[in-house]
């Protein structure tokens, strides 16, 4: 490649989509199809704002692009008594409040109506009434009561010309694949989008305030109320937009929502208005622990399934709601980064606030208004430093989205022949001839059980011949259902639906969901089969030239298993009970001449979020676009849980999650939380890595 130094920075540029690329022949051959190629290949975290690009330059307008906001004026005019208004949800939108507001500008009775089991008579009845009388129906979550949508149909029919024209008919639902396309046809449709970004978010929050909020706390205790309530804005707008950052973001993705918010909300009003016991805890009259967990752990922590991002809202609980934020001679920072530009507004001036021009701002409350005069002085489009976040989490949830679209395209491809192409059948019996050359052969159970000698039921003898179990398994299946598959296409056995499954994804080079019962991966369909060959090759090695000097303990289709195995091989030779064992971990280098004298060295895993620094043995910051790191060989070392317990003074630690893929809730049929390794923390502290999401992860999807 030519103009390397020029091609580095077009890579390292913040949006490579708006520069032009360097010069040499690429520069004159490609077109605006072709350079979304080359970021798909290069910079795939960029490929939707090139496609935006794209979409509005071949379409002529903008509104391709960004939706065209509407008015629940305009939906009133533009429907009539017999065209329903159907609201498609998205998560942490209700439109009921606007909607009521509504109808009580118009004078108009609005009726709601939650569907779910037990509602569709009671909902027939006030429709009945509704179009009678001429008042509103709203009936929310539809998705819930698709066998009713059907009959709606009907009944909408046979009011027809009873119907009062005032009536009006509002239905809200989730996307859902039941849903009657008749009826969505009928229907006039709107999506609705919460406010994306930390200042819209806030801003929503404090133009929903009244000045009463303010009023009725204590005068004395009124500035530790407003500062609170701030933090908790903050608090409450960080773990929503948290979720962009997929996988790096919250391993589950919870619907914390405004009711949430209003229970914390009257939770630091009882402790700030009323406070009157004094507790060993508080600082400045505030109970901080008790604050601290109803916020964390009781209220929005019950909606938390994942041990790993409670810890995380635990940290972003202790960060925020600190004494600290009290203090009137320094601004309280809410982001770590000297650079970010977020701090708690110093005490406001009602007189300042009134004299200022408040037509742009939204609030009912004098109070509110002040601080919503300092939100809106926030940036439009906040970096990942405001969460804690590293700029290689967001391009990493760029490249999930610029992924998602692929899939959809490929999802909407012809799967019938195109003139002039190749037949998907063509395509597929051909990839299968392929794949059965090198899919790997099977290991000899019987043969290596006695090779090995197995008759003493050494706990790391019974994981080999397990494993060989499992992937024997694995490679009858996959064999069998090509053989069945490419018999099929040929005309000698009946395609099943099952075999038609496994035809869909060879054709878009994906591993068949009936191939996953061993383990679960993302990797696509090619780099799957060299993956399995490199785990055959593991456990062959293991079988026939003696046990590893390091195991690579990605290749394991159960790892859990060969953790148990070095705990339970400890536990024999030092005549412990297993349970009062533990892993201590030691980080070392890339290669290793022997086994260890006790436990064992494992390889194969990738460090996310953060990279390793070989030199000084800790975690250090990750380089820009660089996703993944290696990790060196890491000694598992059995030892007393008591001892364990004892860590080095001085030496601070990062309990860092290992999972086996991408997917950090696990799925189905797999969970993905194998177990934690304490790593060094280096140079910042544990929470700094919890913000960061730093995981180990024991393969990729590529």
């Amino acid at each position: 490649m030519h103009n390397t130094k020029e091609w580095r920075r077009w890579y390292l540029s913040d949006a490579p989509e708006d520069e032009i690329l360097p010069p040499g022949e690429w520069s004159k051959k490609i077109d605006e199809l072709k350079n979304m190629i080359i970021l798909k290949c290069l910079r795939p975290d960029r490929v939707l704002f090139e496609t935006a690009k794209f979409v509005k330059k071949k379409l002529g307008s903008d509104q391709f692009v960004n939706p065209k906001p509407f008015t629940l004026r305009e939906l009133y005019d533009e429907s009539d008594s017999n065209t329903p208004i159907l609201f498609i949800l998205s998560t942490g939108v209700d439109p009921y409040p606007n909607l009521h507001q509504f109808a009580m500008s118009l004078d108009r009775q609005l009726v709601s109506i939650s569907l779910g089991q037990g509602q569709a008579k009671f909902a027939k009845k006030k429709l009945y009434d509704g179009a009678k009388n001429g008042s509103w129906v709203y009936l929310a979550n539809c998705h819930l009561s698709t066998q009713f949508l059907s009959e709606l149909e009907k009944i909408l029919e046979s009011i027809r010309s009873e119907t009062s024209d005032q009536f009006r008919l509002w239905l809200s639902s989730n996307p859902h694949p039941r849903f009657p396309i008749s009826m969505l046809q009928r229907c006039i449709k709107v999506t609705t989008e919460p406010p994306k970004g930390i200042k819209n978010n806030m801003i929503r929050l404090y133009t929903s305030m009244v000045e009463e909020q303010f009023t009725q706390v204590q005068d004395k205790e009124r500035f530790k109320y407003k500062k609170l309530l701030f933090a908790l804005c903050w608090f409450h707008t960080i773990i929503i937009e948290r979720k962009k950052f997929k996988t790096l973001g919250w391993n589950v993705m919870y619907d914390f929502n405004d009711s949430d918010y209003k229970i914390c909300e009257n939770i630091i009003y009882e402790y700030i208005d009323k406070n009157t016991e004094k507790s060993p805890d508080q600082v400045g009259g505030v109970p901080w622990e008790a604050i601290r967990f109803l916020i964390a752990e009781v209220n929005y922590g019950g909606r938390v399934t994942d041990e790993w991002d409670r810890r995380l809202l635990k940290v972003y609980a202790e960060e925020f709601f600190d004494e600290k934020i009290l203090n009137p001679e320094e601004r309280f920072r809410l982001a770590t980064d000297p650079q970010t530009p977020y701090f708690v507004p110093e005490e406001n001036n009602q007189k300042s606030v009134q004299d200022q021009t408040t037509k742009a701002l939204t609030s009912q409350s004098i109070t509110a208004q002040y601080y919503e005069s300092k939100i809106r002085e926030f940036p439009n489009i906040e970096k990942p430093d405001a969460f804690g976040q590293h700029i290689n989490a967001q391009v990493s949830s760029q490249i999930a989205d610029t992924n998602n679209l692929i899939n959809s395209i490929l999802s909407l491809q012809p799967r019938s022949q195109v003139s002039g192409g190749e037949s998907k059948e063509v395509v597929v019996e051909r990839k299968i001839g392929e794949l059965l050359q090198k899919i790997p052969n099977e290991l000899d159970h019987q043969e290596v059980y006695e090779r090995i000698g197995a008759y003493d039921q050494h706990p790391l003898k019974v994981v080999l011949l397990q494993e060989i179990q499992r992937y024997n398994k694995l490679i009858e299946v996959v064999r069998q259902s090509l053989v069945n598959l490419d018999r099929g296409l040929k005309g000698f056995v009946l395609i099943s639906e099952d075999l038609e499954n496994i035809l869909d994804s060879l054709y878009d080079n994906k591993v068949p969901l009936s191939w996953s019962f061993a383990y679960h991966s993302l990797k696509p369909l090619g780099s799957w089969i060299d993956d399995l060959d490199k785990r055959l090759e593991q456990l062959r090695n293991w079988a026939y030239k003696g046990q590893p000097n390091v195991f690579w303990i990605s290749g394991f289709s159960f790892p859990t298993g060969f953790t148990t195995a070095i705990l339970q091989q400890s536990a024999r030779v030092k005549s412990l009970p297993i349970d009062t064992l533990d892993f201590e971990f030691n980080v070392l280098g890339d290669t290793q001449s022997s086994a260890p004298k006790e436990g064992a060295y494992i390889n194969g895993l990738f460090l996310e979020g953060a990279k390793w620094d070989y030199e000084k043995g800790y975690l250090d910051e990750a380089d820009p676009m660089r996703l993944y790191y290696n990790m060196p060989i890491i000694h598992l070392r059995p030892v007393n849980k008591e001892l364990k317990l004892k860590t080095k003074k001085g030496v601070p630690t990062y309990i860092c999650p290992c999972y086996m893929f991408p997917i950090r809730t696990g799925v189905r049929e797999k969970p993905s939380y194998m177990f934690s390794i304490t790593l060094n923390s280096g140079q910042h502290e544990s929470n700094f890595w919890t913000k960061r999401g730093t995981a180990l992860l024991m393969s990729l999807a590529e």
